[in-house]
């Protein structure tokens, strides 16, 4: 069983990962714009990662 993850499969797993972390710290500031920024590039990296499987 092949499990290798095609590069924009692995851009979109990053992009995700990168607004996670956004949305923690917006989180952790109190501040809903960087939550709110963070959420949207978490939905974007989901929608780069199913676009490119």
């Amino acid at each position: 069983m092949e499990n290798e993850k095609s590069p924009g499969e692995v851009i979109g797993m990053l992009i995700s990962f990168a607004g996670l972390i956004m949305m923690l710290i917006g989180a952790i500031k109190h501040n809903i714009t960087i939550g709110g920024t963070g959420t949207a590039v978490a939905l974007l990296g989901r929608v780069v990662g199913s676009i490119f499987k």
